[in-house]
């Protein structure tokens, strides 16, 4: 797997007698790309660079036919890959949302050389991380992080290809807020005003769990 646009080839050979020629040709989906052939003395080695070639599956062979036309053949498979893998959130917290838990659910999709890794990584408002999950020739990857203390948390997932290719996320967060007991405690005086013992008073509170 690769993420160059090209394909160099180097063939050497060798012969008790004499050779004739050395082709060397790549096709795709059984179709040739491209051919060359070198069949002026010295015949080896033989370099040929195949450029400007599209994504998908390759296979490299050469031939190399001796003075009795006696040949021989070799085979590689390459594949060309110079896009990203797609991941798409199946399931996540709203961006900015208060829960209990975080749970993220992924999917990634590589049509040319297929999903290396998913990965999802969590961290604390300070920006420090606390958890990295590590899924590995997976399409899918579902997390849960559980039993977090309250506070602001964020979290990004990164997909790799098996061509190095590498899709990474923007960061989301979301705020932790299990059950919380408050203490409030007044003086008797609400803004500028006093209120004797048992009058009904009306108060708006406002939290950050962070």
């Amino acid at each position: 797997n690769q993420t160059s646009t090209f394909i160099y080839a180097n063939v050497t050979a060798q012969d008790n007698i004499v050779l004739r020629s050395i082709t060397i040709w790549i096709t795709m989906n059984g179709t040739i790309v491209n051919r060359s052939t070198n069949s002026t003395s010295p015949f080896s080695p033989f370099f040929v660079n195949f450029t400007n070639l599209i994504d998908g599956n390759y296979t490299l062979q050469a031939n190399v036919t001796d003075g009795t036309n006696l040949n021989t053949t070799e085979t590689r498979i390459i594949i060309i890959d110079t896009v990203a893998p797609n991941a798409s959130l199946v399931q996540t917290p709203n961006n900015g949302s208060y829960i209990g838990s975080i749970f993220i659910n992924v999917t990634a999709n590589d049509t040319t050389s297929g999903i290396n890794e998913i990965n999802i990584s969590i961290f604390n408002f300070t920006h420090s991380i606390i958890n990295s999950t590590l899924g590995r020739n997976v399409k899918q990857l579902a997390v849960n992080f559980s039993n977090l203390p309250n506070g602001r948390y964020y979290y990004n997932i990164s997909v790799v290809d098996y061509a190095g290719n590498r899709n990474i996320s923007l960061t989301f967060n979301s705020s932790i807020l299990s059950e919380v007991n408050y203490t409030i405690e007044l003086d008797g005086f609400v803004g500028s005003r006093k209120y004797e013992y048992g009058s009904n008073v009306s108060i708006n509170i406002t939290t950050d769990p962070t």
